[in-house]
């Protein structure tokens, strides 16, 4: 398992996600479409640009344990600025598919583990 190969499914993931948000907010109610539509993107970056981080500091600096943690811990502080952001700074924020979005995407590893097997 890479790290590249990672972040290609979860951008797949998140495409997915959004996508899916997407056609169900069309057939439910077609006036909250972008606010849908937003949420579950918000949701989907929230877990890939913090690993696209972590990954680009493993590329960069090595996988010595020291840096591992580092990453780990830059990556967790990451995530949680882009949930507050989102939080303050969108007014129609809908929280099934900010949450849903980004337990989808968190989840990629597990697929990724089971394709390698």
């Amino acid at each position: 398992m890479t790290l590249s190969s990672v972040l290609f499914w979860q951008f797949i993931f998140g495409f997915v996600s959004v996508s899916a948000w997407s056609v169900w907010a069309v057939m439910v109610s077609p006036a909250e479409l972008m606010d849908m539509m937003s949420s579950a993107l918000l949701g989907s970056l929230a877990c890939f640009i913090p690993a696209a981080f972590f990954a680009g500091l493993m590329r960069c600096f090595g996988g010595s344990f020291s840096v591992i943690a580092f990453a780990e811990m830059l990556k967790i502080v990451l995530t949680l600025v882009m949930f507050f952001c989102a939080i303050e700074w969108v007014s129609n924020l809908r929280w099934t598919p900010l949450l849903s979005s980004y337990f989808l995407v968190l989840k990629s590893y597990w697929f990724v583990l089971a394709l390698k097997k």
